[in-house]
């Protein structure tokens, strides 16, 4: 059988493996070289949820993928426990905050060992991030404070928390970016850090595919039409990596035929890239697969309707 690359290896793994029923995939001796690189890519509990299903022999590469997917569960009950402590603070405070990324995103998928919760990812107004550092100071998990949302900030404060939801965490209610701006910012912030770890892709695949009937595409393409050149481009290049569901519906509702063509789509990513200012390098760790060709393939074609 013909050796995989890292990259196409990786993305034949984690296709689809954020659903709730995905594919069963086979366990492979090539698969065994990709273990690391996919723990490290933080999709390493994606790649179990495949594999279990396919009632693998045991094997130590194996358990390393099952103590992922272990660990992820574990530090998101500890996240759930800090967040009731955060919402409460915050609310005490009278501080509007709202939670991306993150912790948010892994409420995307069907089981909280599934993604690593990473930072709690914290919003607020600019003039109040003096006052809520002092409320978290003694939150015993890492907290990333952000002044507004970079991302988003073609689209007034006010106007986020008016479309943004609630989730519960151990009773709780802490608010969170609407549906649609959420996705919006996945896709940015995938952009912004060069789209270099797949568990980005995979966030992207899950938010477009909890897309209900009920979902605003028009709010998605809106603001700033760099950005939502950006975001259609993101959404093509998830869909083109880790084979989400709803590509063209996607396509023609974020960006109508004829909008996007195939030379502006790689240069809305380049365009983005260089207006949002370039996010911290990756890490070097061994054997890391080269980031994802952003603009290769993600304008070759323009998507098509339907």
């Amino acid at each position: 059988m013909r050796r995989l690359s890292a990259g196409r290896g990786i993305a034949g793994v984690v296709a689809g493996a954020w659903r709730a029923e995905p594919s069963p995939l086979p366990w492979s001796e090539e698969f065994a070289a990709l273990v690391p690189l996919l723990v490290r890519g933080g999709v390493g509990a994606l790649a179990w949820q495949r594999i279990r299903r396919s009632e693998p022999a045991p094997s130590s590469r194996l358990r390393e993928l099952q103590d992922a997917y272990r660990f992820n569960a574990l530090q998101a009950a500890v996240h759930r426990r800090a967040l009731r402590d955060v919402a409460v603070a915050l609310q005490a405070a009278g501080i509007a905050a709202l939670l991306g990324k993150g912790w948010a995103a892994a409420c995307l998928y069907p089981e909280p060992g599934l993604r690593p919760p990473g930072d709690i990812d914290l919003y607020v107004p600019g003039g109040d991030v003096p006052a809520a550092r002092a409320v978290l100071e003694d939150v015993p998990v890492a907290i990333d404070l952000h002044a507004g949302a970079a991302e988003l900030d073609d689209r007034p404060w006010d106007d986020l928390i008016e479309h943004s939801d609630g989730i519960a965490a151990d009773g709780v209610e802490i608010r969170t970016f609407g549906r649609e701006d959420h996705l919006r910012l996945l896709a940015l912030h995938m952009l912004r850090h060069g789209a270099w770890r797949p568990l980005w892709l995979c966030d992207v695949a899950a938010a477009v595919e909890s897309a209900s009937d009920g979902f605003d595409w028009d709010r998605v393409r809106g603001g700033d039409r760099r950005r939502a050149d950006a975001v259609a481009a993101s959404l093509k290049k998830s869909s083109g990596r880790v084979s989400t569901a709803r590509p063209p519906r996607c396509a023609r509702a974020v960006c109508p035929a004829g909008s996007l063509r195939p030379s502006s789509s790689s240069g809305a990513i380049r365009d983005w890239s260089r207006r949002a200012g370039a996010g911290p390098s990756p890490p070097t760790w061994p054997g890391r697969p080269r980031p994802w060709p952003l603009s290769s393939d993600a304008g070759r074609t323009p998507w098509k309707p339907p």
